[in-house]
């Protein structure tokens, strides 16, 4: 079954009003023992889904110090991540997948590459507006 995702406009300090492909996962959440709805940037150059703290936090994770990593972004960007694996759902299809749980509220919610992008064929339809996931 497809999942498709539609790009969503948003104002970029570049380019003004931009759209940009946005999809929305469900993550486990062992805290309140349900499904959490999240909204993320698909982002075919990040290596790992990304999430910031606080959002961490409420799916229950724990910092475990032998897992600290600094991801490298756009430029000399750098953000210190704690690597946690999740529970992923998107559309029917669930599964465990690596995570990089931002130490900061600032970074926005990537859907990465790892563990994620291998089950799926994906399709990035610029002029329709559309990303379509289809589970391989």
């Amino acid at each position: 079954m497809k999942i498709v995702y539609k790009y969503k406009e948003m104002t970029s300090n570049i380019a003004g009003k931009i759209k940009r492909p946005v999809g929305r996962i469900q993550l486990w959440s062992s805290k309140l023992n349900r499904w959490i709805k999240v909204e993320g940037f698909i982002d075919s150059g990040a290596d790992i889904t990304l999430i910031p703290f606080g959002l961490g936090r409420m799916l229950g994770f724990n910092i475990d110090e032998s897992n600290v990593k600094v991801l490298g972004g756009v430029g000399e960007g750098r953000v210190s991540v704690c690597i946690v694996t999740a529970k992923v759902k998107i559309g029917d299809n669930e599964f465990n997948a690596r995570i990089g749980w931002a130490f900061d509220n600032k970074v926005p919610t990537l859907i990465g590459r790892m563990d994620i992008f291998d089950r799926f064929n994906i399709t990035f339809k610029e002029r329709e507006g559309k990303i379509i996931f289809e589970p391989v």
